[in-house]
């Protein structure tokens, strides 16, 4: 139960970061490339050609039209990959932001790492830990992930989860790629593609690609942060939960997510106040704005993640995003904001085992 208790907070306490900098708002455990080579459908080298129409209604999401460049695993029966990326702007200006989802720079290119086609796009394999953006550095292409909104977390005996400290290494495109050939040819070697990068490269791993509260493919407000503006008040902000709650969580977790509330408002430095406004039978989550705030304990409607969390092979563990209009724009202390409209949190499915006594997840 105590271990349940601090994973579970842990995690929730990370997420509801969503009052002020979007830091470390999405949480996961590192799957391995080995897992991912097998679990991809298709896997491309592509250069970023720009985007698809917004969608009319439903879940807001960014189609990115990527010309493939060479076939990696699997086949590609068009020279154009439309990859659909969970958050962006509707065609009514209604925006939504998932923290820690993939942005690409026109013309970039990038290693993907795919799921099947499904209503005309693919999805990236475990949300962004499966897209590896390429860069030339001193004569040679390495593939680099861009972590820096997402926090890895590893549970230990004792019950908390911990901030990883292990570092994702760049990979040399050339050896890594043809790592993923020989893996899908049924020919399973070691890993022979790790890269450091030298000491004269232009900042981390992530710098370059540091993503912008507001979704990179939305001109109208690019470069705006995010903000709650109830608090400044004296206002507060209710989050609900869904009425199925946690299966593994004793209690269905309801209890600890009131205490992860409550970690925020206690924090004397930040006027946050959220309150707990009891359960919910909304499941809607992502894939419509509802005018709630809800956690919602599995991705119900399948819209978010193409891949579900795995016992033995990690994933994305859970995930939240602020709704807003790219039209409203509100001010503190001079600097100009997208004012929150709401906010939803989704845990991925199958992730009781990580939050249970698992000696394959400690």
């Amino acid at each position: 139960m105590g271990r349940q208790l601090s994973l579970f907070v842990s995690s929730l306490t990370t997420l509801l970061a969503l009052a002020g900098a979007p830091a470390h708002a999405t949480t996961f455990v590192m799957v391995a490339d080995e897992a991912l080579a097998d679990r991809a459908e298709l896997v491309v080298e592509a250069r970023l050609l720009g985007l698809g129409p917004a969608a009319a209604s439903g879940m807001p999401v960014t189609d990115y039209l990527f010309a493939v460049e060479r076939v990696v695993k699997g086949r590609a029966d068009d020279a154009v990959v439309a990859v659909r990326v969970p958050g962006g702007v509707r065609a009514d200006g209604r925006g939504l932001m998932i923290w820690g989802a993939p942005v690409f720079a026109d013309g970039g290119r990038a290693l993907l790492f795919l799921t099947g086609e499904r209503q005309g796009a693919r999805r990236v394999l475990h949300l962004t830990l499966g897209a590896f953006h390429l860069r030339e550095l001193d004569g040679e292409t390495v593939a680099l992930r861009d972590l820096s909104q997402l926090q890895e977390v590893r549970p230990r005996p004792e019950g908390a989860a911990v901030e990883a400290a292990r570092a994702d290494r760049p990979r040399d495109l050339f050896r890594f790629a043809r790592w993923v050939e020989d893996r899908a040819a049924g020919r399973r070697r070691p890993a022979d593609y790790f890269v450091d990068l030298p000491a004269a490269a232009p900042g981390s791993a992530v710098e370059p690609f540091t993503l912008l509260a507001c979704p990179a493919s939305v001109p109208a407000c690019a470069g705006l942060n995010m903000r709650w503006f109830e608090f400044d008040t004296g206002g507060s902000v209710a989050f609900r939960a869904h009425v199925n709650g946690l299966a593994g969580i004793a209690g269905g977790g309801f209890a600890q997510f009131q205490t992860g509330l409550n970690a925020w408002n206690a924090d004397a430095a930040t006027p946050i106040k959220y309150t707990y406004g009891g359960t919910t039978t909304v499941n809607t989550a992502f894939s419509d704005f509802d005018d709630l705030n809800v956690i919602t304990f599995s991705d119900f409607q399948d819209d978010v993640l193409d891949g579900d969390f795995d016992c033995e092979e990690g994933g994305v563990i859970a995930l939240g995003g602020p709704w807003f209009d790219e039209d409203l724009r509100g001010t503190f202390k001079g600097i100009t904001y997208l004012p929150i409209a709401g906010a939803d949190i989704v845990i991925n499915d199958n992730t009781q085992c990580f939050f249970q006594d698992n000696p394959k997840v400690a």
